[in-house]
């Protein structure tokens, strides 16, 4: 979607954000509760999660906290539907690509010193351009070739 609505090329907007959104059982049904953003779950939940599992040599815990990432990931496609949203909204489009890239960023980071070959794939597909602290503030994204992981 990178590729096909914005050229590849996404970058940050200042000042607005999509959160993650969380399903709430109401009286009167289910509804959307807006929660956290992207980064901030990143930053504050996966990432030490991640640390305190790689740091203690627990390699599968700390895999099952890139599987966190990208289940909320996947959620968050499935609540925005990116694909149907820049019909009518590019710019909050944008946005979620942006969140979504800089989540593949993250999932290629915590895969380094698991599967380097697939992290390098994606760093090379997302094309991350970082500030001096190391986090993403642009992407230029490429189109997929083929599968990641071919189906036997």
């Amino acid at each position: 979607m990178a590729t096909q609505y914005f050229g590849g090329v996404i970058s940050k907007q200042k000042g607005s954000d999509t959160p993650l959104r969380g399903k709430l059982e109401t009286v009167s049904g289910q509804g959307f509760t807006e929660s956290f953003s992207i980064p901030y779950v990143i930053h504050n939940t996966v990432l030490p999660e991640y640390f305190n599992h790689m740091d203690a040599f627990r390699i599968n815990a700390g895999a099952d906290a890139i599987w966190k990432l990208l289940g909320l990931l996947d959620g968050y496609i499935t609540d925005y539907e990116p694909f149907k949203l820049v019909k009518t909204d590019k710019e909050k489009t944008e946005n979620i690509i942006w969140n979504l890239l800089y989540g593949l960023y993250h999932i290629a980071y915590m895969l380094d010193p698991i599967m380097p070959k697939t992290a390098e794939k994606i760093f090379e597909h997302i094309g991350a351009s970082v500030d001096e602290h190391n986090v993403p503030i642009s992407f230029s994204a490429k189109n997929v070739s083929e599968p990641m992981f071919k189906r036997k």
